[in-house]
């Protein structure tokens, strides 16, 4: 069997942490990202990875350190009064070798769910303003 492709987790939140260490167990290096230098810090301890400190909204992204052929998962929310990052980052990803860009959104796209089950079928319909810049964030 050959070595798992890199992984990287650009805004690792609550969701994010969760695919940090399902990569990790399966034996993946994996590098996550918060605009916080001191979040970075602490997850990169928690989770047994590398943090690294990126603000995808800031002037300058660059994903230059990333291994080639990594699988970079963009869990960034949509930053109200700023344009949207994703045509930006893709393009940064692309140049920096990434094998494959997944963006991971949020339940907030769909309707509350009342405790029943939710999943890509069930119709979208966000309740506020997160809810529906994730839902064009995906589009």
């Amino acid at each position: 069997m050959g070595a798992l492709a890199p992984w990287v987790i650009l805004g690792c939140g609550y969701a994010g942490e969760h695919v940090a260490r399902l990569c990790r167990e399966k034996g993946a290096h994996v590098s996550v990202t918060s605009r916080d230098p001191a979040r970075a810090r602490r997850l990169a301890q928690a989770l047994d990875v590398e943090g690294r400190t990126l603000d995808v909204h800031g002037t300058r992204v660059s994903l230059e350190w990333m291994s080639r052929g990594a699988i970079v998962v963009d869990s960034v929310p949509p930053a109200p009064g700023r344009p949207p990052h994703q045509e930006r980052l893709v393009a940064e990803a692309r140049r920096a070798g990434a094998h494959r860009m997944v963006y991971l959104s949020s339940t907030g796209v769909y309707p509350p769910g009342d405790g029943g089950w939710i999943d890509e079928d069930t119709p979208v319909g966000p309740v506020g303003e997160r809810g529906a810049a994730r839902l064009a964030a995906e589009a």
